[in-house]
């Protein structure tokens, strides 16, 4: 009888060492059998396996379970429309202003940009990530770029796309006039994610700061007073300060002595 350690012995291992493992008898005529031990040296119970390959049937329903839940359509397109990157808290990049008959972009050649866009060949279906589940065409992508030029009359816009390798830059093209489909957004001008809320509110903060201490510094602005003494001011001699004092005091002590001779109490 061989005896192996069934925690460290490894399959090569077992094979030379049992002699072919518990098959048909050896060239000596006789048996080989295996004893599989644990670290400590103790044999496995008769009967009980050694590597339990199978699963319960309750486990292999929750796994089939699982699977189908996965696998089934309106999980399928749940898991795929919530991959979309935030956008609400970034300003539009184009409006549709009354009385103009077409599109108007807020940003410039330079500019950079971000576009959702959503494919027209699918059906729509109830958005999962709208609280009121508006029907619309399923969310295609979301890509980040600088203008590189813009077509008012067609209403269209070339925008090169970030994190591309410099030796092969490629272009996309992109329609203003379907706003359902094609919505454009202002990203901050600086490189950075753009779909981190905390770092885009502080960067407009920051912004309005800056805009406005330029305001502020230019001619004719309205002077704001700051905090305390205004710049320039002198303090005042001891001797005054000690005369106020002392008229605050003898003004407290004359207003105490009539409110006692008012409730008769002067003594």
């Amino acid at each position: 009888m061989v005896t192996m350690d069934a925690t460290t012995a490894t399959d090569t291992e077992f094979f030379d060492e049992a002699g072919e493992g518990t098959g048909p008898a050896s060239e000596g005529g006789e048996e080989t059998v295996v004893e599989l031990v644990d670290s400590d040296g103790r044999a496995f119970p008769p009967g009980e396996p050694s590597i339990d390959s199978t699963r319960s049937n309750a486990e292999e329903d929750e796994a089939n379970a699982v699977a189908d839940g996965l696998l089934s359509e309106q999980a399928r397109y749940a898991k795929w429309q919530a991959r979309r990157p935030p956008v609400a808290h970034l300003k539009a990049g184009v409006v549709f202003a009354a009385g103009n008959p077409g599109p108007l972009p807020l940003f410039d050649i330079g500019d950079r940009v971000i576009v959702e866009q959503r494919t027209t060949l699918l059906d729509q279906q109830p958005d999962p990530l709208d609280p009121d589940h508006v029907s619309r065409h399923p969310w295609l992508r979301t890509i980040v770029g600088r203008v590189r030029s813009i077509d008012d009359d067609a209403g269209t816009v070339i925008v090169v796309e970030e994190g591309q390798d410099a030796r092969w830059v490629h272009v996309a093209h992109f329609t203003m006039n379907d706003p359902d489909n094609t919505a454009f957004f202002l990203a901050p001008s600086k490189y950075g994610d753009p779909f981190d809320i905390s770092a885009v509110k502080t960067a407009e903060k920051e912004a309005a700061r800056k805009a406005a201490a330029i305001a502020a510094s230019m001619p004719g602005a309205p002077v704001k007073r700051g905090r305390g003494r205004p710049k320039g001011s002198l303090n005042r001699p001891k001797e005054e300060i000690e005369a106020e004092r002392k008229a605050l005091r003898e003004h407290r002590d004359a207003r105490k002595v009539r409110s006692k001779a008012r409730r008769g109490t002067v003594g």
